[in-house]
């Protein structure tokens, strides 16, 4: 019987030894985790900040801590997740690509890195690899001057990070054959045949001829209780020099799990809402939804507004006619209300000490027998 405890108590120890990156995406970030960086747009794709200003915060968690996230010194660091052009509004590169390119390493010259013990590794792949243990922070549009989204989206490259050594070789040839240069150097990577040597690039995004809707949103508060109102805020900037009509329309999603309408009203009984707005030239018109959270809202649960708008016609530039914005709807007391309950997620760690328990108890009836 000791001999089985010991054991148990071994293995336990091994469990709380082993280094866990955890990340999500989130409206905020709690105490313990780090505020990574943040990005303006869920599915649409959107630009990124370091210094959180947008509403889609990435957090991340390393053995129940908050790991340390730097935006300088991160040379030579394998845990360096992106380059970006700017500390806010920005787009973002591979740290392969930027630094294999001088002008790129110019342009896209602010990096962002964990500087943490144990070490974190990161890189742009295609997926990421869960039995390597690596977590997917979000998905971007290309491995240069890229947009952000979150990693459900069907951007090309996953950016993933892991307690240990990621290998990008997946990746193989890149969008016009240009060659991921971790590929070329890993001697684990098989060759591609279809690989050329690429010309310098030119970075930078292209200007725009037919961009008609601009959309921006928020949502107010981003974590509320049943009961509490929430307001969905949306601005359509029509920046054409004629009148427009602006068909929007709205789906409410229900991360990770069954849908479920949220409010006490019928707008998103179905998960959608639409309408059309006129929206006069070089102009914008907002729209403004208050809805109520039911008292048989599920909770916790975490939700996402998708807010887009039809292309007008002959307009060619849709990066911007969507957005995304998150919220939570918590468990616990809301102000001034009665206690809410909740069946609370348990932790792995009394899952598996609950494991022990059972097993030893049934060993020791056995023995007794």
């Amino acid at each position: 019987m000791r001999k089985f405890f010991l054991i148990g108590f071994i293995l336990l120890l091994s469990f709380f030894s082993y280094a866990q990156l955890q990340c999500s995406i989130k409206p905020q970030c709690a105490n313990n985790e780090a505020d990574v960086f943040q990005f303006s747009s869920g599915e649409g794709g959107g630009h990124v900040s370091l210094t959180g200003v947008y509403n889609n915060h990435v957090c991340c968690i390393l053995n129940n801590e908050k790991p340390v996230v730097a935006t300088g010194g991160c040379a030579g660091n394998p845990g360096t997740i992106f380059a970006a052009s700017d500390l806010c509004n920005a787009h973002i590169a591979s740290v392969d690509i930027a630094d294999q390119y001088s002008n790129f390493d110019n342009i896209f010259s602010h990096r962002i890195c964990f500087n943490t013990n144990p070490r974190v590794y990161c890189a742009f792949k295609q997926n990421c690899d869960e039995s390597n243990n690596e977590v997917c922070l979000a998905r971007a549009s290309d491995l240069i001057n890229a947009h952000v989204s979150d990693c459900g989206s069907s951007f090309p490259y996953a950016i993933c990070c892991s307690t240990n050594p990621i290998s990008a070789c997946n990746l193989n040839c890149v969008s016009d054959n240009v060659c991921n240069p971790e590929c070329e150097t890993d001697p684990n990577c098989p060759p591609d045949p279809d690989c050329v040597t690429p010309p310098e690039p030119q970075p930078g995004p292209q200007p725009s001829q037919n961009d008609v809707f601009n959309i921006n949103a928020s949502v107010q508060p981003s974590e509320l209780y049943r009961g509490q109102e929430l307001t969905l805020s949306i601005r359509i900037e029509n920046v054409s020099s004629q009148d427009q009509v602006a068909n929007l329309t709205i789906s409410l999603e229900r991360l990770t799990t069954t849908f479920v309408n949220p409010f006490s009203s019928d707008e998103f009984v179905s998960g959608d809402y639409s309408s059309s707005i006129n929206v006069a030239a070089n102009s914008s018109e907002l729209i403004e939804l208050k809805l109520q959270v039911s008292d048989t809202a599920p909770v916790p649960s975490n939700w996402r507004f998708n807010i887009n708008v039809q292309a007008a016609p002959n307009e060619s530039y849709l990066t911007n006619n969507s957005a995304s914005v998150l919220f939570t709807i918590l468990a616990g007391t809301q102000p001034g209300g009665a206690p809410i309950s909740a069946v609370p997620e348990m932790p792995l760690w009394f899952v598996f000490i609950i494991g022990i328990v059972v097993i030893a108890s049934l060993l020791y009836r056995k023995r007794e027998q």
